[in-house]
């Protein structure tokens, strides 16, 4: 006597389909939370002492590599150039001469051509 249920070949295909997306799912959640978790920490304590110190250094690190510590009122106005005469370098704008005096030397790709 036969079984009552006898599953095709598209079923069969359908449930490792399935199968296959579930493992894949659950293998990319447990990748996420092996490399994201962070263990929980208690403040006044010293490990939340040295975290904060960390947080300390890398905002100072990002000011350095940022170049200034601080932002001026007048460069977050809105619409305000720096130097508005044209062709001039926002840096030394009241001065004369072209805003960028570096030349290369003669070679075969410039053909001598910025001189």
């Amino acid at each position: 006597m036969s079984s009552p249920f006898k599953p095709s070949f598209s079923s069969a295909l359908i449930f490792f389909i399935v199968a296959l997306s579930a493992a894949v799912v659950a293998e990319s959640a447990y990748f996420r939370l092996k490399n994201n978790y962070v263990l929980p920490i208690k403040l006044g304590t010293p490990e939340a002492h040295e975290m904060g110190k960390i947080h300390e250094i890398t905002e100072r690190n990002r000011r350095v590599l940022a170049g200034t510590s601080h932002i001026s009122y007048d460069a977050l106005n809105a619409n305000k150039v720096p130097c508005g005469n044209r062709g001039q370098s926002y840096y030394n704008c009241g001065a004369a001469g072209r805003a960028n005096p570096y030349q290369r030397g003669c070679s075969a790709v410039t053909r001598c051509a910025r001189n």
